[in-house]
């Protein structure tokens, strides 16, 4: 685990909690979580998350690069199942992956959108990879039955 200093600044209640900003200033660099989060019916977040000049290196000395960017994200987990099976109920949206910055001394991207709940696993759309000359696109889903494409 690196080092880190966290700063919390939010207002909440017995339901909830308006999350204004975790400022974690690591790996020489700072990640900021903005958002709300509700437990009055089921969990609830709906949130930013950003990077700036997050150390790769620091993590491992193998691996020299930089992150930076934005993941928005909303996450439900259920807790009151209503189908009363034995698998949680859960779904995720992160309607934008905005990642750049450096891998390996060459340029890096990821960019695109990803979802999915417990009845239809993970679905990616459009999930662009670039470092330097290389690239990987995906779409489609992890689930019970997959379809990566």
């Amino acid at each position: 685990m690196p080092d880190a200093n966290i700063n919390l600044i939010g207002q909440g209640n017995l339901t909830s909690l308006d999350l204004s900003q975790l400022l974690v200033n690591t790996l020489e660099g700072n990640v900021v979580l903005k958002g709300k989060l509700n437990w009055a019916k089921d969990i609830t977040w709906v949130g930013d998350l950003n990077l700036k000049q997050i150390n790769i290196n620091k993590l491992n000395d193998e691996y020299d690069g930089e992150l930076n960017g934005l993941i928005k994200q909303a996450v439900t987990f259920a807790l009151n199942n209503p189908s009363k099976s034995t698998k949680p109920l859960w779904t995720f949206d992160f309607p934008l992956i905005d990642l750049y910055g450096s891998f390996l001394k060459r340029p890096l991207t990821i960019k695109g959108k990803a979802s999915g709940n417990a009845n239809n696993g993970f679905i990616v759309n459009n999930l662009k990879l670039n470092n330097a000359n290389n690239s990987i696109l995906i779409n489609g889903k992890v689930a019970d039955e997959n379809d990566l494409i």
